[in-house]
């Protein structure tokens, strides 16, 4: 099992806002070359109406983190996302976005799979809810608010805001956290 924390993020402009690169497979991928595996960012929607930059052969997650939103896929679907809210969609779908937020991007290409959630964990709380399935190879804590403390190996491993973990496991397994303080926090788990 490899554990890796990441804490210095790159930020870049888009069309509506700016967004900020938390971590890349592989490593040595580019998001302007389109030749990564996987790419996890945040997002702020500046502008209330704002397209999408259309990103062929990806698979997309975003989370609404703060601000309300709506989607609309040309010819698909429509989503009204709040906080913690996820919406999954194709990155070649014409997409328009009205409403300002800052929001959790998951992009996954070729055969990888993600799953996305965000949890409130309230003070002096312990609890054994972040762990890989059978079916996940990979864990991502990425800590917004607060901090929390993981268990990982028998050794207790402190992530402040703006931290993101990464648990790279081929085993199934539970992460016993604590948050003396309270947190919030988003996991993505992938295949």
């Amino acid at each position: 099992m490899n554990i890796n924390l990441y804490k210095n993020h790159k930020t870049s402009q888009w069309s509506g806002g700016s967004t900020t690169e938390l971590f890349i497979l592989p490593a040595e991928a580019t998001y302007s070359e389109r030749n990564f595996k996987l790419r996890i960012s945040i997002a702020k929607v500046d502008d209330e109406l704002s397209t999408f930059t259309p990103l062929i052969g990806v698979k997309r997650k975003l989370m609404v983190l703060d601000g309300e939103i709506r989607l609309s896929h040309k010819d698909q679907h429509r989503s009204d996302l709040k906080r913690f809210d996820v919406d999954t969609f194709h990155g070649d779908w014409t997409t328009t976005c009205i409403g300002t937020c800052t929001d959790f991007n998951v992009m996954t290409m070729g055969q990888l799979n993600s799953e996305l959630f965000g949890l409130d964990i309230a003070p002096e709380t312990r609890a054994n809810n972040i762990g890989l399935g059978a079916e996940w190879k990979a864990l991502y804590v990425f800590v917004l608010s607060g901090s929390i403390e993981i268990e990982i190996n028998q050794e207790n491993l402190v992530i402040e805001t703006g931290t993101l973990l990464v648990i790279d496991g081929k085993a199934e397994a539970m992460f016993p956290t604590y948050s003396k303080d309270g947190c919030q926090i988003v996991v993505t788990k992938t295949t």
